[in-house]
């Protein structure tokens, strides 16, 4: 059952393999890469002493045992906590990863981890510095494996005035130009690119269906990359294969290795 563009899908593993591990840790990533991830999507902050830390939230609470905002804290105090404390695959009945050593990650800690993956990375703050995380990525040689994402049209505009070679996903604000655009029956013209390099969407907005085919062509014609976040259905994955998306984030890589395995057949 052969369908077209199976191969080339890329699997984004959101925050790692997170149904199966703690998110944004090394364990979740490390199995999200066993489980056949091509990147690694994750999200960044800054400590009080300007260390680029992975994690979603501005505060460490619901994913340690600790409390606090990471911009407040130091990255030796950040230390302290235990990352894999409120871990469970099984609705609370166990938490396998507390006392296990499970830290927060720093952001070259990861590049030096996963030498040869693709990280996906989401600036979370709305003022981030976006000058030291260019210069991290710079020193760690891995401006050509990073994607930046951001849900603030300044800071991608930052670092593609800063760091034009870097791979950026397109705004909030550059995803509704292109939807309303597509709806009205817009067509890219030859030859002319946007600053981005992808597309980052859901599935479905607000009740809306986002990732069309005609969607998918017309920012194949710009020359852009669609990927859809964040699907863990079979069936939505299958779909949104067969209409020719380039990378599906998702929770659970195995499952959709094992989907796109099953395609190749």
């Amino acid at each position: 059952m052969r369908t077209d563009g199976a191969r080339r899908v890329r699997i984004l593993a959101h925050r790692g393999a997170s149904l199966e591990a703690p998110q944004n840790t090394l364990p979740a990533f490390h199995l999200a890469v066993r489980q056949g991830a091509d990147a690694i999507e994750t999200d960044v902050h800054w400590t009080k002493d300007r260390e680029i830390v992975i994690c979603h939230d501005h505060r460490i609470d619901a994913v340690s045992d600790g409390r606090g905002e990471i911009a407040e804290m130091t990255y030796e105090e950040l230390l302290r906590y235990d990352f894999g404390y409120w871990f469970t695959a099984d609705g609370g009945r166990t938490y396998p990863y507390r006392g296990r050593g499970v830290r927060i990650l720093t952001l070259r800690e990861a590049l030096r981890a996963f030498p040869s993956i693709h990280f996906n990375i989401d600036l979370k703050p709305k003022r981030p510095h976006v000058g030291l995380f260019l210069r991290a990525l710079e020193e760690e040689d891995a401006l050509a494996r990073v994607t930046l994402a951001s849900f603030h049209h300044r800071t991608l505009a930052e670092a593609r005035a800063r760091c034009p070679r870097l791979r950026t996903s397109a705004s909030p604000q550059e995803v509704a130009r292109v939807l309303a655009m597509v709806r009205a029956g817009w067509r890219p013209r030859a030859g002319v690119k946007p600053s981005y390099q992808a597309l980052q969407v859901p599935y479905r907005r607000y009740g809306l269906t986002v990732v069309t085919r005609r969607f998918v062509e017309a920012a194949h014609q710009m020359g852009v990359e669609v990927d859809v976040w964040t699907v863990d259905d079979p069936a939505e994955m299958l779909a949104l294969v067969r209409q020719g998306v380039d990378g599906i984030v998702t929770n659970s890589p195995q499952i959709l290795q094992k989907l796109l395995l099953e395609l190749e057949q």
